[in-house]
């Protein structure tokens, strides 16, 4: 909302919109967390150590919204690499399954090395899977990579795999490599 009135010239709405977006990012920054403070949690309130893929971020890169600090993306981005498994990072710490245009949000959110993990993962399921169905977007990241739900196939979210190219078509890539010291 902040980027809306400021393109409409409201500077008061646009400062209070910006405020109350900061303010909810430091109720969100409390909650998300866990104790170790290097990822987020599956859940709010509670205290069991799990992890989640943050893939929800990627539009405030995507829209340059001034909201989340870089120091959150590269705790991410160190994370990760410690969940991963052949074909990915698993969504969580209940299944040994993911979605693929959930990991490639959090790529494009990535430092590289972490972004390239993300991307040779899927390139390497997608390469080693075989199948006569459509790429699906929830798979296994263990054992063949199969499929978790037949329902799962060609669905419309397979777009988030472009995340990286809508990056570039807005002109945000530089600020990518701007935010992780010009890699």
């Amino acid at each position: 909302m902040s980027n809306i009135a400021a393109a409409l010239n409201q500077t008061n709405d646009k400062t209070s919109y910006h405020d109350i977006a900061r303010t909810h990012f430091s109720i969100w920054r409390a909650l998300a967390f866990d104790p170790t403070n290097t990822h987020t949690k599956l859940t709010y309130n509670s205290s069991a150590i799990s992890h989640n893929i943050l893939y929800n971020i990627f539009p405030a890169l995507l829209l340059d919204l001034d909201v989340i600090p870089a120091k959150i993306y590269t705790k991410l981005s160190a994370f990760y690499p410690s969940k991963a498994t052949p074909y990915g990072v698993p969504l969580d710490e209940r299944y040994e399954w993911t979605k693929s245009d959930w990991e490639m949000w959090a790529a494009t959110s990535a430092e590289p090395s972490t972004r390239g993990l993300f991307v040779k993962a899927l390139a390497k399921r997608i390469n080693e899977t075989s199948t006569y169905m459509a790429l699906t977007d929830h798979y296994m990241t263990t054992g063949t990579g199969g499929y978790t739900h037949y329902a799962f196939i060609a669905r419309p979210v397979v777009g988030g795999h472009f995340a990286m190219l809508a990056m570039q078509k807005m002109g945000r890539m530089g600020a990518l490599r701007d935010m992780w010291g010009g890699r």
